[in-house]
């Protein structure tokens, strides 16, 4: 039973189209505790696509789940670009957020970009605000503790 088990897993194997064969990895951008992102773009231009640049795409490669684990899973995503317009209003958003907590004598500390929030309405809301900090000030009323 276990041979065609095995059988079946190398045909499987030899079939699969692997990630390298159809993207091209442009490079690195970050890594986390579940794995590794490298931004990429297809080898091949797409059907019908009449665009002359290449879709870009972010691929995640995870980490195995169990040490001596060979098998690696990936997930692939494909990403446009964010208009300028788009990205100066979450910035001044941010540097407006970070300002009026620097006003009122409050630090973050812990700024970074899983604790910045987008509403689907575009508003951004700076998340993992300690409310121990925010008690002692008494503005606890004025700001939304988004983490808990």
């Amino acid at each position: 039973m276990s041979s065609m088990l095995q059988e079946f897993r190398a045909k499987r194997e030899a079939q699969r189209v692997r990630v390298e064969d159809k993207y091209e990895i442009l490079g690195f951008i970050s890594s986390g505790t579940y794995g590794r992102v490298y931004k990429a773009q297809a080898k091949q231009k797409n059907k019908g696509s009449n665009d002359e640049k290449p879709l870009m795409y972010a691929i995640k490669k995870f980490k195995p789940d169990k040490e001596g684990d060979v098998t690696t899973y990936t997930g692939i995503s494909q990403s446009s670009a964010i208009p300028e317009f788009t990205i100066k209003s979450f910035l001044w958003q941010l540097l407006n957020g970070v300002a009026y907590l620097h006003a009122n004598w409050v630090l973050h500390r812990d700024l970074k970009p899983a604790n910045i929030l987008v509403t689907a309405d575009g508003v951004v809301k700076i998340g993992k605000v300690h409310t121990h900090y925010l008690k002692t000030l008494n503005i606890l009323t004025n700001i939304s503790v988004l983490y808990r």
